[in-house]
């Protein structure tokens, strides 16, 4: 993290913020005020929490193409996956999102909520596992 630190000062950019451990509500406003949430996982992650908790709040992800991370993002559609050994491509995509007009980028913040919905929500998950289970009861 301190060679990001240094990076980001030494190029002046002023649109990173290294936050640190957040959570509760002072977690939800960040992810809800963000444009996108980056997740640049070097892990196999089956089925990361920052991944749902943003989509929960209409927040697009960017994240690596490892473990469950790609599986719950629709490329350009929910947010955007990069090979997570190169970082000339995490950085194309940061650039690429500041070229989507407002009404592209708000469907991708709905189609994020719907992706959570039909994944996640108590009531996606019910009809799943319904749907689940009269198929093993057949």
């Amino acid at each position: 993290e301190t060679g990001l630190k240094e990076k980001v000062n030494s190029l002046n950019i002023k649109n990173i913020e290294f936050a640190g451990y957040k959570c509760g509500y002072e977690l939800q406003s960040i992810i809800a005020n963000a444009s996108f949430v980056i997740v640049p996982s070097q892990w196999y992650e089956n089925n990361p929490m920052t991944v749902i908790e943003s989509y929960s709040l209409q927040t697009p992800i960017i994240g690596s193409d490892l473990g469950g991370i790609p599986e719950i993002i629709e490329n350009g559609k929910t947010g955007y996956v990069f090979n997570h050994n190169d970082e000339s491509t995490l950085v194309d995509i940061i650039r690429n999102t500041s070229t989507l007009d407002i009404t592209q980028y708000r469907e991708m913040a709905i189609n994020s909520r719907c992706f959570f919905d039909s994944h996640f929500s108590v009531t996606g998950y019910a009809e799943k596992l319904v749907g689940f289970y009269k198929k093993v009861m057949k």
